[in-house]
């Protein structure tokens, strides 16, 4: 959902071109959230040079990711997923992949 909403934001700050402000969408996870929170577009592109930093309305985000409140909005890290073991085991394969042998027919 953040990516989404980072795509709809970055379209509109394309848009409004030279406005000193403009509304974006919150950025936060949950999904049908889409209330619009105002600032600066020179402080958006300042936030969008962290890949992982986002802009959320107020509460929308849990404290502990929090890194900046703002007028009417927070900047916050997006947590890192946690790997699962599949995406371990990925990691470890070979860069080639080639099918295994196959047995010789017993009997």
């Amino acid at each position: 959902m953040r990516e989404f909403c980072r795509g709809i934001n970055e379209q509109i700050v394309e848009y409004v071109g030279a406005a000193e402000t403009v509304n974006i969408v919150c950025e936060c996870p949950h999904p049908g959230c889409f209330v619009n929170i105002r600032l600066r577009v020179s402080e958006f592109r300042l936030i969008l040079g962290g890949s992982l930093a986002y802009v959320v309305a107020p509460g929308h985000a849990d404290d502990e990711h929090v890194q900046r409140h703002g007028p009417g909005y927070e900047v916050v890290l997006a947590p890192e997923l946690p790997r699962s073991a599949y995406d371990v085991l990925v990691e470890r394969l070979p860069t080639r992949h080639e099918a295994p042998l196959q047995h010789p027919p017993v009997g």
